[in-house]
Formats: structure tokens, sequence, C-alpha cells
């Protein structure tokens, strides 16, 4: 299963190893090692199980390179909103507070206006890209990925090999100035630590510069 949630981590843009861990891969690997958990009834799009599912595995990747801190900013879907992330458990083990991550909410979660497509730009690009090469590879040949295991292989392989990287990496480094941007009252003009001069937007579209 591969769904576009528009969830991004990112830490401290001082940190040496600043990294972006989105959805796609993170999602793509935790089905190819079935680590969520079996549903019990059908369900026709992402469940919130799925969603805190998925965030354990974002956060575990995250807390595994670095002890740096981070925040997390999804979009305000309804299952998202009503995920319970103050303590996320492996898949596999619920309830079990030795395969727990503790988290604030009140610290950690940046909560975004509607429509915040700036803000989550890094997994929109990366998104934008991959829907397009995915029709472009079974427009004609559609029926040669008749099974799920076929169709998620092509997504696994389309994604390492068309998602460039220096653009993630771009977006990536992009989100703090933006946040400042977007945090700062409209029209309060400011000075960021490299000296450049923005104006803030009070969670507006920012203007084209800070993109």
């Amino acid at each position: 299963m591969l769904v576009e949630s528009d969830t991004w981590l990112w830490g401290p843009h001082d940190s040496a190893d600043l990294r972006v861990t989105c959805d796609a891969p993170c999602l793509l690997r935790a089905c190819r090692l079935q680590k969520y958990r079996e549903p019990t009834v059908a369900a026709s799009a992402t469940t919130r199980e799925e969603f805190e599912d998925n965030l354990y595995h974002i956060v575990k990747a995250w807390q595994d390179k670095t002890h740096d801190p981070f925040f997390l900013s999804y979009d305000n879907a309804s299952i998202q909103d009503k995920a319970d992330i103050s303590t996320l458990y492996h898949p596999h083990h619920p309830g079990d507070a030795q395969y727990a991550i503790d988290i604030d909410p009140a610290v950690t979660r940046i909560k975004v206006p509607p429509y915040s497509h700036d803000i989550n730009r890094v997994i929109e690009h990366i998104f934008g890209t991959m829907k397009h090469k995915i029709r472009e590879a079974i427009y004609f040949r559609y029926k040669t990925y008749d099974t799920t295991a076929k169709l998620q292989q092509l997504v696994w392989d389309l994604f390492h090999t068309k998602i460039p990287e220096q653009q993630v990496e771009k977006d990536v480094a992009g989100l703090p100035q933006l946040w400042e941007v977007l945090s700062t009252p409209f029209g309060i003009r400011f000075v960021r630590a490299d000296g450049s001069e923005h104006v803030g937007t009070g969670g507006n579209w920012p203007n084209a510069q800070d993109r």
C-alpha cells in the first residue's frame, strides 16, 4: 500500500546530519517487511492505526540516526488529528512500554493552516514526480502489474531511481527559513542569522523567494 500523507520530520538547521524522513520510503519499507498491524476490517483509505504505525517508523528512523530534537508536521486530515502521538508503539508490540516512543505533542508537533502546500513541499514534490512516473510506467503495460507485489516493487524501484536526491536536500534545507517566515507576524521584517532579510506572513502564503 502506498498513501500520500503530508508528514515530514526535521531537526535543527545546524544539525550535522539534517535529514527528512518522508512517508513514501518508510511506508514502502514497512509494507515489505510486514511491520503493520493486520486490519480487523477492510478499509477504503488510510486508517488512524496505519498512520500511527507509520509515524512510529519515521520517528524511530530519526532516533536511530541522531539524538537531536525533531519537529513533526502533517496536515489536518481527521485520521491524523485524532491520532494519539503522545506514545507510539511498535505495531507488533502495542501497549508494550519496552517498544514505546514517548512524544510531547505540544512541543513536537507544528500545526499548520489548511492547504499549506509550501510547508509540506518535500513530500508534495516527491509525490508529484512519483505520480507522473508511475502513470508513465504502467499506462501501456498495466497487465504486467497484475498483483499488489508487482505494483509495489515498481513503486519501490521508481522511488529509488527517479527521485532526485539534490531536490529533496534543497527542499529540506529551506524548511527552517520557510517556517520562520510563516511563524512571524504579517508584515514584520526580520533578519536571519545568515544576514538575509525577510517579511513575516503570519501563516499566509510566502513570497516566491521564500518558497
